[in-house]
């Protein structure tokens, strides 16, 4: 298996990013966001350490997630 080891690597293999791609990219939960939220019965959470990745699925018959903020 070959490592890709840099963004050029990657854009090479892949071109750049689509204008639609890079539109979606947002740093707060917009409107359309917030509603898919909240409607949402299954979440996982998830961690990453030193010693790999942990992940717990949740899930409910109704919303399993609290929006505090936009953020």
């Amino acid at each position: 298996m070959r490592f890709i080891d840099s963004i050029e690597e990657l854009e090479n293999i892949y071109g750049l990013p689509s204008e639609a791609a890079l539109k979606k990219v947002t740093y707060k939960i917009t409107l359309s966001y917030k509603k898919w939220i909240e409607k949402s019965s299954f979440c996982i959470i998830s961690s990453v350490g030193s010693q790999g990745t942990d992940a717990s699925p949740r899930g409910d018959n109704t919303q399993v997630v609290k929006i505090l903020n936009n953020k």
